[in-house]
This record gives C-alpha cells, sequence and structure tokens, in this order.
C-alpha cells in the first residue's frame, strides 16, 4: 500500500475540530442580551490546538502530529480577524470593561438587524487552519486541513436620549 494514500486517509477519519466561536464579554451580561456595536470584543475558539495520533491505516502504521495555525473570525458584517489560536487570549470578568483584546479582538460597527429583518443576526464563524505532519513507513509529509464552526450572535446598538 502506499503510505501517502494511507496517512490521507487516516488524516481523513481524524475529526480535526474547528472549535466553536467564543466571545467575550458575552451577550448575556448585560440587559439586553446582545453584543454592541462599538465595544471592543475578544475572540477565541475552544477547540484543541494541538493533537497526535498512530494508528494502522490501510495495512501501514500511519503517525501524526497535528498543529492549529491559525483561526480566522469572520464576523458576519463582512469584517474578519486572523489569529494564532495557541496564543488568543480568552475574556474573562477580571478584564476592565472596553479593554480591547491583546492579541485577537473586534469591534461591530453595524447592527445585525435592520428596520425588514429585526430579528437578523450575524454569523460568526471560526475557521481553524491545521498544519498535519505525518509519517508512514518510510515516507513522510505535510498536508494543510481547515474546519469551521459558527455561532449566530445579536449585534444591536444603544443611543441615549436625552430628556430636558
Amino acid at each position: 500500500m502506499n503510505p501517502e494514500v494511507a496517512a490521507l486517509s487516516l488524516i481523513a477519519e481524524i475529526e480535526f475540530g474547528g472549535g466553536t466561536p467564543q466571545i467575550g464579554p458575552p451577550a448575556d451580561i448585560n440587559p439586553w442580551d446582545i453584543y454592541v456595536v462599538g465595544y471592543p470584543y475578544w475572540f477565541w475558539t475552544d477547540g484543541p490546538t494541538s493533537l497526535t495520533d498512530s494508528e494502522e491505516s490501510l495495512g501501514v502504521e500511519v503517525s501524526l502530529e497535528a498543529t492549529a495555525t491559525s483561526v480566522t473570525f469572520t464576523t458576519g458584517d463582512g469584517g474578519s480577524v486572523t489569529c494564532e489560536p495557541a496564543s488568543a487570549a480568552a475574556w474573562d470578568s477580571s478584564v476592565a470593561p472596553q479593554e480591547s483584546s491583546p492579541n485577537c479582538g473586534y469591534t461591530w460597527e453595524r447592527r445585525s438587524a435592520t428596520p425588514d429583518q429585526p430579528e437578523a443576526t450575524h454569523t460568526v464563524t471560526a475557521t481553524t487552519t491545521w498544519e498535519v505532519d505525518w509519517t508512514a513507513g518510510d515516507a513522510s509529509g505535510t498536508e494543510v486541513v481547515q474546519r469551521s464552526e459558527s455561532v449566530d450572535v445579536v449585534v444591536g446598538e444603544l443611543q441615549a436620549l436625552v430628556t430636558g
């Protein structure tokens, strides 16, 4: 059996998680339960950033080492941001309000809803790129694999009303 075919067969069987997009601070910490236009958000994924596997595939022993090299978040409003998965900081409640992410953030410029579609959402998709180094018998190589996961979010606009 061809070692490269055996490696590619194993790579096709592995579920490389893209990681579900995570956004902080979460929408549910404000009374409107929305993400807000003009506010800086932190993006990261909940998936792993590396994995190894070794098993027989099509009669050949195959070893894999995979590393997530980048994650690109498309933000549903035409924007995107690309980050290194291993260094994308996760937001937590100790972060000061309106503090920008140190390495993977985004600020929506427009709301998801419109007068014609008041319940509209933005779909945030995280596409993780994996570099997979493989060895099979006396052959070796590298394959690039991409996986995506998405979440729908409501992005709204807050406006102050001054009464006098």
